[in-house]
């Protein structure tokens, strides 16, 4: 149970000066902020204005290839001009060449002046994990002995990419990176219709539920692509401006 406590007008007014004098020297102490750009952590993608971001190859077979190659794009865009996917990939058809041809120096310069990037970005996807798993939960023990049971579904998907960032102009591989995506959601927990002892046997756990699997697929997408893409890209810092 929450108590109020009612204290004097007078001892208000002074906790609420001494609040506000104490925000105003601090204010002082810190002085105004701004951002400032930090540089990539690789320090090639200084140099790098637009990029080729071709088309995953997905050796999951569960039709992934676009959907990372989209994220990848999504979170590139900010700092980059990034070619359209199709456009990129249509110009490696018509040279007759495939991604794993542009680890070759002389096939990725080629490749660059022709559609004009200064970087080219290939990717896989190594694998994607989904699972659904049921989680037991003891909810009340009775004094007759019986227990209440209630179980939620756990969903986790986890995503391995592996991909590379070549230089354009000298076909030289800059940056290479293997990451893996992790994401997890729990549904509601519900009573089941069970009132003994642990262990509780299967046949009164729910069968798996696949809806949440989409959802938990694109969070952990993201999350792989974001580990992999931040040290390629900027990022923003407040620093203290001098008086």
């Amino acid at each position: 149970m929450a108590y109020r406590v009612n204290w004097p007008r007078w001892m208000r007014i002074v906790v609420l000066l001494i609040s506000l004098t104490s925000l105003i020297l601090l204010s002082g102490c810190i002085g105004p902020m701004e951002a400032i750009i930090v540089p990539p952590e690789v320090p090639e993608m200084q140099n790098v204005k637009s990029i080729a971001v071709l088309r995953f190859n997905d050796y999951t077979y569960k039709g992934l290839g676009m959907i990372m190659t989209e994220a990848a794009i999504k979170s590139l865009s900010p700092w980059y001009s990034c070619l359209d996917p199709l456009y990129a990939h249509g110009v490696l058809s018509s040279m007759s060449l495939t991604t794993d041809e542009l680890i070759m120096p002389s096939e990725a310069k080629k490749y660059g002046n022709k559609v004009g990037a200064d970087a080219i970005f290939i990717g896989e996807v190594i694998d994607c994990t989904e699972k659904v798993d049921n989680r037991v939960i003891l909810v009340k023990k009775h004094e007759d002995g019986k227990i209440d049971w209630a179980v939620e579904q756990v969903t986790t998907v986890e995503v391995i990419i592996e991909g590379r960032v070549i230089d354009a102009k000298t076909g030289r591989m800059i940056y290479k990176r293997r990451a893996t995506g992790t994401w997890q959601e729990v549904s509601p927990s519900y009573l089941i219709d069970y009132k003994g002892a642990y262990p509780v046997p299967y046949f009164y756990l729910p069968p798996p539920n696949q809806k949440m699997v989409p959802y938990v697929r694109d969070k952990a997408i993201q999350d792989a692509v974001s580990t992999f893409i931040s040290p390629l890209i900027p990022t923003r810092q407040w620093v203290r401006v001098s008086k």
